[in-house]
């Protein structure tokens, strides 16, 4: 089905594009060919500057997994996960990791030996100051804020966990940022794997600015465009914060499970924020006016006919 001659819903298997949360695509399999030493030690500058007390590691999820190592959780401890929304969904990147050492819970509970912060999206939660006085140490996932500035923000947690992937086109790459009085686990990464994680943040290093402006931009148009069907962005629109998704909510009488269904059967990588009646779509800098138009269309299609 053609629409407005631009977009083709629905084609056959092995004509779908593909578009993905990360910015990743095939493009970047040639990159690292281009890296270079300098690459090296402009990733190696970039991030020195900005934290102080920091490893580098495979991904976000090996970063939560060594974190947890450090606090000998034992297998009847809890972990207490809250969430910006306050969403009872949680990611099983996050509690598949908690699993391998203890239990997890919504709540506060008696057992409660950490609590893990998930700023979800990128977004900040902001009531971490008062879990301070609870006396429990406190692990943030920032794995959507690679391009957050978190240099001036009041470092609260004990950690901060990162994931690169999410922010820059790179098949792996996580990060574990330490309070200047926590100890960091041992760094286990590989030499070759370390070296092409920071020949990669150096190489994109002169374009933060650049990508982070077009998230704000792609942000923006994608609020007006689906303004048209209804539907709003979940969070409340932030200067500090750099967008990981775009995450709306309004659908009426729509199963979000068949609209996840329907995009990715059409190349949109997306899923359903379960618990809330939101959904997600892409909103990365590799993304142009015609793409996020198309993203649109998909699901514009799919509301149409359902509404019909």
């Amino acid at each position: 089905m053609f629409y407005k001659n631009r977009f083709v819903i629905n084609p056959k298997k092995g004509l779908v594009p593909n578009y993905n949360i990360s910015p990743f695509d095939n493009n970047s399999i040639r990159l690292p060919f281009y890296y270079t030493d300098l690459d090296k030690s402009k990733g190696e500058e970039y991030i020195s500057s900005v934290q102080e007390n920091y490893i580098i590691t495979h991904s976000g999820s090996h970063s939560i997994f060594e974190v947890l190592g450090l606090y000998n959780l034992q297998p009847n401890d809890i972990v207490t996960i809250l969430t910006t929304s306050g969403n009872f969904y949680v990611s099983s990147c996050i509690t598949n990791e908690i699993e391998k050492y203890c239990k997890w819970s919504r709540e506060i509970e008696k057992d409660t030996k950490l609590i893990f912060v998930n700023n979800e999206f990128g977004y900040s939660f902001d009531q971490i100051k008062d879990l301070k006085s609870l006396q429990i140490p406190i692990v943030e996932d920032c794995a959507y804020g690679f391009f957050n500035d978190y240099k001036n923000k009041e470092f609260i947690s004990d950690y901060r966990i990162f994931s690169f992937s999410k922010a820059l086109p790179m098949q792996m790459g996580g990060m574990i940022v330490a309070n200047a009085h926590k100890k960091l686990p041992k760094e286990k990464i590989d030499s070759i794997s370390k070296g092409y994680i920071i020949k990669s943040i150096g190489y994109h290093s002169d374009n933060f600015t650049k990508y982070k402006d077009q998230r704000i931009k792609n942000y923006r148009y994608l609020c007006n465009k689906f303004n048209e069907l209804e539907l709003l962005p979940f969070f409340e629109f932030d200067s500090n914060i750099i967008p990981g998704v775009f995450l709306m909510k309004g659908f009426k009488n729509i199963d979000l499970q068949e609209l996840k269904f329907f995009c990715q059967r059409n190349g949109i990588e997306s899923s359903v924020f379960y618990g809330k009646n939101a959904f997600f779509i892409p909103i990365h800098q590799n993304l142009v006016t015609e793409d996020l138009d198309y993203f649109y269309e998909v699901i514009k299609e799919f509301i149409s006919k359902k509404n019909s």
